[in-house]
Order: C-alpha cells, then sequence, then structure tokens
C-alpha cells in the first residue's frame, strides 16, 4: 500500500514539471502580436466642433513657436512616439532633452472669450523616460489689454513671468502625480492679478501609457477634472475652502491712521506688590551638591582611573530663583486692536469663472526628463464637453488599449525570462503562486503520505483500517467456534487442577494422622518410663521443638508448591490466547 501511494505522489510531481517545461517553452516560441495597424479616427478637414485643436497630423513646425528668452534653451520637434504599438501617423509635440527650460505656444487666429460660456481644456501626454520631478503643465495665455477683437500675444517673449488666465496638468514627483489646476484672478479696482490654487488636487500614479487630462469649468463657477475619462475632482470656485486664498477681499481692513496709545495697558496679570522674598530664601544654593557618604576608594588611580570626581545628589536646600505671586491687573485693557474701516479695494466676484480673454495655449516648465510626448490638444467651451470625450475614445482611447496591450505581453515575457535565471528554490515558489490549487493537493499528498509512513515505521497499520474480506461470515463463525472451544478448554482445565488439588489435601492429611499417632505412642511411652525424670522432660521439649519446626517447614512448602501451580497456569493460559491472537490476525491479514 505505501509502495503504491509513494509512486503515485512521484508520477504526480513528474507530470507537474513536465507541465511546467511545456508552458514556459511555449511562451518562450509565441511572439508578440502588435494586432493590425490602427489609424486614428481623425475630422477631416479640420471640421470639428472646438474652438482650437490639434492633432500634429499635418501640423507645420512653425505653427508652435519657441521663445526666444535667454535661458530657455530647450528643444521641441513634432516626431512619432516612441513604439506607437499600431498606431498610423501618431505625430506628437516631443521636448529633446532632459534638464532644460522648455517654452513654446501656439498663437489662436482669432480671440478665444469664455466669458458667459466656461471652458474647456483637454490635452494627452505620455512619459516616454524616467521622470523625478517636473510639472508638465498647459497653459491658456492672457490677450494683451483684454482686446476680444484682436490677437495681442508675442510667442518671443513667453516666460514663467508672462500673463496666463489657467494653468491645468500634471507634477510628477517621484512616480506619483498631482493634478493642477491654478488661475489667475483680477482685482477688478486695482487690476492686480494674484494666483489662486487647488489645495488638495487628485493624485494618480505615472505609468507607461498615454494619459488624458481633462478640465471643465462652467459659467455657474463650477469645475470638474477628468483623468482618463474618469472624474476625480469637482467643486466650486466660490468656495475659499478649496483654493489657497479667498476670492473676494474683505469688507473692512484695518486703519492704517490708527496708533496703539502708549499707556495702553494688555497685561492681564502682574506681580503682587505685597509679596516678598523670604529671609530664608538662598537663591545661590546649587541644585545638586557632592554625597559626603561615598569618599574616593583606595585603590582609585587618577593616571589609569582619571580624576575622581565626587558623586552627585539632589540639594534639599536648593529652591531657585524666586519669583512674586502674580495677581489680576486691575488696569488690564484687553489686547489693542486696530480701528475697522470700509475697505476701498472691496469688490463681490460672482462669476470668478468670466476668464479675461485668451489669445494663445502654450506649455512653460523645467523638465528633468526628456522625450515628454504631448498629443491632441483641444480648448474650446464647456458645452463641448461629450464632443471632447467622444473625439478622445476615437483618438487616446486605441492607443490606450493597444499601450496596455503590449505592455502586459511585454511584462509576461519579461518574467518568464527572469523565471529561467532564478534558482530552483524560486521557481518552486513562483509555481505555488500561480497554481495554488495544484501546489495545495501536491502538498497534501506529500505530507500525508509521509505521515501515514512513519505511522507504519513506528506502530504498523494494526486497528488503523479493516481490508476487504470476501468470506466475513465464515470468519465471524469461526471466532465464535475458537472462543467455545477456548472456554471449555479453560473449565478442564480448571476441573484437573481443582482434583490435583484435593488430592494433593487428602495426602497431607494422611501423612498428618500418622505422625500425630506416631507422637501419641512415643508420648505415653515416655510418661509411663519416666514421668518424674527432669532430664525426659527436656529432651520432650526438644523434641516437640524440632517436631513443630519441621511442620512449619512442610506447611510452607505446600504453599509454595500451590502458588507456583497457580502461576504456571497463569502462564499457560497467556500463551494460548497468545496463539489464538496470532492465528486471528493471520487470518485478517490473508
Amino acid at each position: 500500500m505505501i509502495k503504491k501511494n509513494l509512486l503515485f505522489i512521484i508520477l504526480y510531481i513528474l507530470i507537474i514539471i513536465h507541465q511546467i517545461k511545456s508552458q514556459t517553452q511555449q511562451q518562450e516560441e509565441e511572439e508578440i502580436d502588435f494586432g493590425e495597424e490602427v489609424e486614428e479616427e481623425l475630422y477631416e478637414n479640420n471640421e470639428h466642433p472646438f474652438f482650437f485643436l490639434e492633432t500634429f497630423s499635418n501640423t507645420k513646425e512653425n505653427e508652435w513657436k519657441k521663445s526666444e528668452i535667454e535661458g530657455i534653451n530647450g528643444e521641441w520637434s513634432i516626431e512619432k512616439t516612441i513604439n506607437s504599438f499600431s498606431i498610423l501617423n501618431d505625430f506628437g509635440l516631443v521636448i529633446q532633452n532632459k534638464s532644460e527650460f522648455y517654452a513654446i505656444s501656439h498663437v489662436f487666429d482669432k480671440v478665444f472669450d469664455p466669458k458667459e460660456k466656461g471652458v474647456l481644456i483637454q490635452f494627452e501626454t505620455r512619459i516616454q523616460q524616467p521622470v523625478f520631478e517636473v510639472a508638465y503643465c498647459i497653459k491658456l495665455l492672457s490677450n494683451e489689454g483684454k482686446n476680444t477683437d484682436k490677437v495681442l500675444f508675442n510667442p518671443e517673449e513667453f516666460s514663467n513671468q508672462s500673463s496666463y488666465e489657467i494653468m491645468f496638468g500634471p507634477d510628477s514627483k517621484n512616480g506619483k502625480k498631482e493634478i493642477l489646476f491654478k488661475y489667475q484672478h483680477e482685482n477688478k479696482i486695482s487690476n492686480e492679478k494674484k494666483e489662486i490654487s487647488l489645495l488638495d488636487p487628485p493624485v494618480t500614479y505615472e505609468l507607461p501609457f498615454s494619459a488624458l487630462y481633462t478640465l471643465v469649468v462652467y459659467p455657474n463657477n463650477s469645475y470638474m477634472i477628468y483623468v482618463n475619462l474618469n472624474k476625480v475632482k469637482e467643486g466650486s470656485l466660490l468656495n475659499d475652502q478649496e483654493f489657497s486664498f479667498p476670492l473676494n477681499p474683505p469688507k473692512t481692513i484695518d486703519d492704517p491712521q490708527d496708533i496703539k496709545p502708549d499707556n495702553w495697558d494688555e497685561n492681564e496679570f502682574i506681580d503682587d506688590p505685597e509679596d516678598t522674598k523670604p529671609d530664608d530664601w538662598d537663591e545661590e544654593q546649587p541644585s545638586h551638591i557632592c554625597d559626603l557618604s561615598i569618599n574616593k576608594p583606595p585603590d582609585w588611580d587618577d593616571d589609569e582611573d582619571g580624576e575622581w570626581e565626587c558623586i552627585l545628589i539632589q540639594n534639599p536646600n536648593f529652591k531657585g530663583k524666586w519669583f512674586p505671586k502674580k495677581i489680576k491687573n486691575p488696569n488690564f485693557q484687553g489686547v489693542w486692536k486696530a480701528r475697522q474701516i470700509p475697505n476701498p479695494q472691496y469688490y463681490q466676484d460672482e462669476h470668478p469663472s468670466y476668464f479675461n480673454p485668451i489669445s494663445a495655449v502654450g506649455f512653460e516648465f523645467f523638465s528633468s526628463a526628456a522625450k515628454i510626448f504631448f498629443d491632441n490638444i483641444l480648448v474650446s467651451y464647456a458645452d463641448d464637453l461629450e464632443e471632447a470625450f467622444e473625439f478622445a475614445k476615437k483618438t487616446w482611447l486605441i492607443k490606450f488599449d493597444k499601450q496596455k496591450d503590449v505592455y502586459e505581453k511585454y511584462l509576461k515575457k519579461y518574467l518568464e525570462k527572469r523565471k529561467k535565471e532564478m534558482p530552483i528554490w524560486d521557481k518552486i515558489l513562483y509555481w505555488i503562486n500561480e497554481n495554488p490549487y495544484k501546489a495545495a493537493v501536491t502538498g497534501g499528498l506529500i505530507v500525508g503520505t509521509t505521515i501515514l509512513f512513519l505511522l507504519y515505521r513506528c506502530f504498523g497499520f494494526y486497528g488503523l483500517y479493516k481490508p476487504k474480506i470476501k468470506n466475513q461470515d465464515k470468519d465471524k463463525n469461526e471466532d465464535k467456534n475458537d472462543k467455545k472451544e477456548d472456554k471449555k478448554e479453560d473449565k478442564e482445565e480448571d476441573k484437573k487442577e481443582d482434583k490435583n488439588e484435593d488430592k494433593n489435601e487428602d495426602k497431607d492429611k494422611n501423612e498428618d494422622k500418622k505422625e500425630d499417632k506416631k507422637e501419641d505412642k512415643k508420648e505415653d511411652k515416655k510418661e509411663d518410663k519416666n514421668e518424674d525424670k527432669n532430664e525426659d522432660e527436656k529432651e520432650d521439649k526438644n523434641e516437640d521443638k524440632q517436631e513443630d519446626k519441621k511442620e512449619d517447614k512442610n506447611e510452607d512448602k505446600k504453599e509454595d508448591k500451590k502458588e507456583d501451580k497457580k502461576e504456571d497456569k497463569r502462564k499457560k493460559k497467556k500463551k494460548i490466547k497468545k496463539m489464538k491472537d496470532e492465528k486471528k490476525s493471520k487470518i485478517k491479514r490473508r
């Protein structure tokens, strides 16, 4: 039985090892299928509903103009993305070098005025090299002089000092991306601008796929942020708690001409003038003193052990510096505050979504990596959100699905190559993770068989199982007959032993009687001959003692014989039972 189980387990393990090898060989032979080449479904002849759309399929490089400001040296080009994965004519705007300042913009043919219509921004990016920290955001650039009729923007002077209306996009930091949303709000009275930032931007993770970012700001001041067509943030521009600065200035301000009087007392508590320092208060007492009960050890050597320093203990006379008690100041006037006057710069902007006219779109940032890819840049009004999503499904989604599928295949192939280089123990662990059910069955069989083998070696299989017997009724009858025969034999042996014991007892009684008669005769003779003699009496006494001793010895011997006989009977019974048990076990094994 054990040999069969061991052979079964060995065969099962060999089959599993063969399956693992065959799977790895098949995966090595499989080539990655990139699928048929697909072209993005773009609008023909630029007939689209958006205010501005850039797909870079028929774009000339001079349409995107690089800044000529000193220090901005980053080079741009329009080229295909790395590993386009069966996407035809997938061109985009790409930065060429790392550790450079970049600034490039595209001037609109006419002014974009989002007032009462809202703003929609959507663009696609892809990180083609590892990025540590870079904010590659898009900017909607303000039109100079708020002119709505003529575009007034110089792309050659584009820099981080250029006025913008909205800044939106990812800020990558160590594999994580915060989706930034900033806008510049202009004071309607002073015409000064301040940058207002979203305080809790949504966070995503950097992946090697094309990513789509969408921002929509509605005329009712609500905004929504989407990443890969999924909403990740929404709120209102009027909610000051969501942004870094309050939208509207306060109604009142401190009077700059109001000055705190010199006699204004802001101290709520003062020293008690009636409280004096006690005479026994010694401020010069140190906090710790030497313990005089511990002296320098006699074997202390200053040259070897260093200079002896006494052990410090807390000074019971130390009280520290004395301070008078504090009492409430009767002249306390409270904390002084300047007088409030109406704020001359106050206004109430109920429509921060009414941005100023926009003349261009651009990118301006410092990049720690090269080959960042920008594509399908879209600027329009808020009502065009559904059309923008439909356009993304025909362009970005095709690339995203292809890239994801190919990336998974590459990853699978890479893992299979790593599996070859793994040591045997790591391969076993990997197979267990990939095939938990088979691993559980195999482990259970191995452990179970090992336990059975140990039980067999230590205790055997008696009582652990009952093998199938064809003639069970015959065996039962034989067992019953054996029991009856055993009982009969036991009874006959008991009877024989009882008879033998009775005979022995009769013999002992007869011997005792004979001895008694002899003794009586001897005593009669002795009494008749020398009744008056002391010597005869002594002899009689001695004889009596000797006879008593002999009788005692004989009785002890008889008792010992009886006990020996009983022990012999018990041993015989045990032997007979053992013989019967062995016969039964042999029958069962057969």
